[in-house]
């Protein structure tokens, strides 16, 4: 899987691990994003959370466009509804959300 989840203490920190395409995000990737968060949503011990990306040429490229050149209607939007899901996740976290980075400016 390309979507690490480590704790360090009371901290998840998930990276989405890709950097060979920039960290583009695939079907599977937003499955394993949106597992992430349930993680960090089901976890008392979570007191915050932290997103990184990859490599040192993107934090995170988007949408993995090669993979929905070919995709039907109702394959991209079965994706469209688990990005939809992944980013509902972000946004309910009890736990501050982080890009890695932010706290230095």
């Amino acid at each position: 899987m390309s979507i690490d989840f480590d704790l360090l203490d009371n901290i998840a920190l998930i990276t989405i691990n890709r950097p060979e395409s920039r960290n583009a995000l695939d079907l599977e990737h937003y499955e394993a994003l949106s597992d992430a968060w349930s993680r960090v949503r089901d976890d008392n011990d979570i007191r915050a959370a932290i997103v990184t990306g990859a490599g040192d040429k993107a934090f995170c490229a988007g949408a993995d466009l090669k993979e929905r050149k070919g995709m039907s209607d109702t394959d991209w939007t079965r994706q469209h509804a688990i990005l939809e899901q992944a980013i509902r996740a972000i946004m309910d976290c009890p736990v501050p959300v982080t890009p890695e980075g932010i706290h230095q400016i």
